[in-house]
């Protein structure tokens, strides 16, 4: 039984039928041979009740914790990090620990603008197409998508899983934001819907990940400084008229890659020293 519960379903059953057979075939070889006749309906069923008892086992115990990982996770992450975080999982925490992550702020502009030049019918459908072309390509680009919060999107990178290019990943996110806005955007003027105009912020920064909430309701989300600084970054993109602002923390890491404008040194609420943000115009060529 201890043997066949590190055992996946898939190979357990076929290791039981594979026993069953090899024990029968020897009986039956030493009956021929000599004459004596082994136990068989007792050792057969001593094995199908070992591999039962393995798999209820692993039900209950071994795959308890992964069955909680991929209900935490499902919503979040694409398919391809759920199963990346299952075969990981001994690295992943659902209790709190300190990350360092690229967190994405996005904001519709505009919003009751919008509401009130839209029927609610059309506005419900313009929201879901939105909020499910935006969501396909955080997933496209392995982030995790944290909550809907109204109009607005918050995603990150870099947890759960510990990833390369965190900060590439999100500005390539971001521009195939744009380019899908602009699709969705020529969609909708021919069927006469106003055009959305969207505000989209990265930052990075040290945050506190974790599963998080009360027992009728948990979230894996982060929370922390870096999370309200990202808010601040995306909230100026209607005053810089912009539609993607970078940290200058992200900058660094992306400056190869991306053509930007750096605009004067910004105020944010709840900052006490004004912050360095970039205008991202387009990638570099060969990029």
């Amino acid at each position: 039984v201890w043997f066949m519960t590190g055992m996946k379903p898939q190979n357990s059953i076929p290791l039981m039928f594979a026993a069953m057979a090899v024990y029968f075939l020897n009986a039956v070889l030493i009956f021929s041979k000599a004459g004596i006749v082994l136990p068989v309906f007792d050792p057969l069923l001593a094995v199908v009740l070992a591999c039962a008892g393995s798999l209820v086992f692993r039900y209950l115990v071994v795959d308890r914790e992964k069955r909680a990982i991929r209900a935490t996770f499902s919503r979040f992450v694409s398919p391809k990090i759920v199963n990346q975080i299952l075969e990981n999982s001994g690295g992943v925490r659902l209790g709190g620990e300190l990350r360092e992550v690229v967190i994405f702020f996005s904001d519709i502009a505009d919003f009751t603008g919008l509401s009130e030049r839209t029927s609610p019918e059309n506005l419900v459908d313009i929201l879901n197409r939105y909020f499910m072309e935006m969501t396909e390509i955080i997933f496209k680009y392995d982030g995790t998508l944290n909550k809907f919060i109204g109009d607005a999107i918050m995603a990150f990178y870099g947890a759960p899983l510990t990833q390369e290019a965190n900060a590439e990943r999100a500005v390539r996110a971001c521009l195939a934001m744009r380019n899908k806005l602009e699709e969705l955007n020529t969609m909708w003027a021919a069927e006469g819907i106003p055009e959305m105009r969207v505000g989209m912020g990265i930052h990075k920064g040290a945050v506190l990940a974790g599963n998080i909430g009360s027992p009728r309701q948990m979230e894996y989300t982060i929370i922390g400084d870096a999370v309200n600084v990202c808010s601040r970054i995306e909230t100026l993109t209607r005053k810089l008229n912009t539609d993607l602002l970078i940290s200058d923390e992200i900058y660094q890491e992306v400056a190869d890659l991306v053509v930007v404008e750096s605009p004067k040194l910004q105020e944010v609420k709840g900052k006490s020293s004004a912050i360095k943000v970039h205008k991202v115009l387009n990638l570099k060529e060969n990029n």
